[in-house]
């Protein structure tokens, strides 16, 4: 597959309209252009505070321009605008309530946003999906590792995905996913690494699924 950043390059090259008999270079486009997302819907714990550390070692690291969508502005509509039509998104990091059962390894359907759920059905047939895939996404979720919702998110060639084994604890779950992008991002260990140490951080050691790197 080919880097996601080239293809978008290659894309806004070749953005050219025939008016007349003459191309007109460098349309404006109004799809987004992040290279990062981190959402948090809901103001609980650390996620606000933990979403912005994520944003800053995404930034530390180059990956310019990046997006945190917080509370109201974590909402579907603007989710699915990037996981559709995002052709620069490279990461993605949420923070946040999943629809799952109360007890650990539980079947887990979808991802609850500020106005909303997003289920795994709707991440399956997202279409067009330029902005999810070839990704690499934590989904700091209860059981957010577990079926449908896992393959949901895989049915789209993600290179990484990380989500919950179980019912996440409050604060030491959310200090995870953030410890976990700077140890990858900024300290460049890999993903399996970059997890271990942040679980042997906040004592989360298991309680996470990965796939990829």
């Amino acid at each position: 597959m080919l880097n996601k950043k080239l293809i978008n390059k290659l894309i806004n090259i070749t953005m050219l309209l025939m008016i007349t008999g003459t191309f007109i270079i460098g349309i404006a486009s109004a799809s987004p252009t992040d290279e990062s997302m981190a959402s948090a819907p809901q103001n609980q714990g650390n996620a606000l505070t933990d979403t912005d550390k994520i944003v800053s070692y995404w930034q530390q690291t180059g990956y310019t321009p990046t997006i945190a969508l917080k509370t109201s502005a974590a909402t579907r509509s603007n989710i699915l605008n990037y996981w559709q039509n995002d052709y620069n998104l490279l990461f993605y990091n949420n923070i946040g309530h999943s629809d799952t059962l109360s007890y650990n390894g539980a079947p887990c359907y979808g991802l609850i946003y500020y106005d909303g759920e997003i289920t795994a059905n709707d991440i399956s047939n997202l279409s067009p999906n330029h902005g999810i895939i070839g990704t690499r996404d934590f989904i700091n979720s209860c059981n957010s590792f577990m079926n449908p919702l896992h393959d949901a998110f895989l049915s789209h060639s993600l290179y990484m995905y990380i989500g919950g084994l179980v019912l996440l604890p409050m604060y030491s779950s959310e200090d995870t996913a953030a410890d976990f992008w700077y140890n990858y991002k900024v300290q460049g260990q890999t993903a399996n690494t970059a997890l271990t140490n942040a679980e042997n951080s906040h004592g989360t050691q298991g309680m996470y699924g990965l796939y990829g790197g």
